[in-house]
């Protein structure tokens, strides 16, 4: 798929079939977390306005180290299998849950790797869910 916002983008049948099976999927459009554009069943694609935004960089990097070090200095803790289950089924429930592709599923608040935030027995949601 290419898009430089000039053209819409184009889909091949794989793809929309993918989009289709999305958890955003809906019976009049789909909503592609994968291309990142809404394709109606009209057959009309729209990019959409707004993209996900995530806190800045730095703010993101600083989190993180903190969040790494207090890993460290608990000497490496994780917490164990089903603890973090129940943290991913907490996250996945949110509003601020983001199921991405690349690099796994990520929280738009802190912006954090829920994958990882759960891994560590240091580390805690930023509302405060677990």
């Amino acid at each position: 798929m290419s898009c430089n916002k000039i053209t819409p983008p184009e889909f091949t049948k794989q793809q929309i079939d993918e989009c289709k099976q999305c958890k955003h999927a809906s019976g009049k459009k789909v909503w592609c977390c994968l291309f990142g554009v809404c394709l109606i069943e009209s057959g009309k694609i729209l990019v959409p306005d707004k993209r996900i935004k995530y806190p800045s960089l730095p703010k993101m990097g600083m989190g993180f180290a903190k969040a790494a070090g207090r890993h460290v200095m608990s000497g490496l803790k994780k917490r164990t299998e089903k603890e973090q289950q129940k943290c991913q089924m907490i996250c996945k429930a949110c509003e601020y849950y983001i199921e991405e592709t690349k690099i796994g599923s990520r929280c738009k608040l802190c912006g954090c790797c829920t994958t990882l935030k759960a891994r560590w027995a240091t580390s805690h949601c930023t509302k405060g869910k677990w």
